[in-house]
């Protein structure tokens, strides 16, 4: 009867959340084993023991079956698939969670460098190239049938307002060092433009001195100032 009640929470949970089209997929060098909630994703499923697991803030969950599923990862200008086996499934989790350690055991390597994971086949061949975001987690986004990697595409003026008004060419070197993550510039870093804004706050207007220079004023001397409309 436990048992029983146990499968039709777990079959609602699922059905709730095959209702959701965002997927989640962070890559972690640390896991020891992928697991994923998205039970829609799996090709192959079969139920095992309940195993319980402990996350990284040491919080249990359990993980009732496993299976392999496929995965649509960006790679520079297009996608590529990912085979992952022996995936565990659990309600408990909020998104896909993949092992770089079980990925190398399949003879898969990772690089990590320039805010990006690059993952390459037993060939060496490039299958991934995963962003990081801006808490440091190798982390894509799926909508659907769509990919977001996490990146927003801004012009050049876009970006240089949303940065506070600073120089193009400064907003370009940010780019283009990724010293900035989750943002890359449409139509490449070329293009001028006019900030209005920018152009008040840079106009200036004639010095008026400190020091009165020219004749001076005599004692008692009499002074001339036009005025302009009705005197009352």
């Amino acid at each position: 009867m436990v048992e029983d009640n146990k499968k039709l929470a777990v079959e609602e949970v699922s059905s709730i959340m095959e209702l959701l089209s965002t997927r989640i997929e962070v890559f972690d060098f640390g896991a020891t084993t992928h697991i994923s909630l998205y039970q829609s994703d799996f090709t192959i499923f079969e139920p095992i023991p309940p195993k319980i697991l402990c996350a990284a803030n040491k919080q249990g969950f359990c993980a009732i079956e496993k299976g392999e599923m496929v995965l649509d990862l960006p790679n520079g200008d297009t996608t590529s698939k990912l085979c992952l086996s022996k995936v565990l499934y659990s309600s408990e989790t909020s998104y896909t969670l993949v092992s770089i350690g079980r990925l190398n055991d399949k003879g898969f390597s990772a690089t990590f460098s320039s805010g990006r994971c690059i993952i390459c086949d037993k060939s060496g061949t490039q299958v991934a190239e995963i962003p990081r975001n801006g808490k440091g987690l190798y982390k894509m986004v799926r909508e659907g049938n769509k990919i977001n990697v996490a990146e927003e595409a801004l012009t050049l003026d876009q970006l240089h307002r949303r940065l506070g008004h600073i120089s193009a060419s400064a907003a370009r070197k940010l780019v283009s060092d990724r010293l900035v993550t989750g943002l890359r510039l449409e139509g490449g870093d070329v293009g001028e433009f006019f900030c209005e804004f920018c152009a008040y706050g840079k106009m200036t207007r004639t010095p008026v001195a400190k020091i009165r220079e020219g004749e001076e004023a005599k004692i008692l001397g009499k002074k001339f100032t036009p005025m302009y409309g009705d005197l009352l």
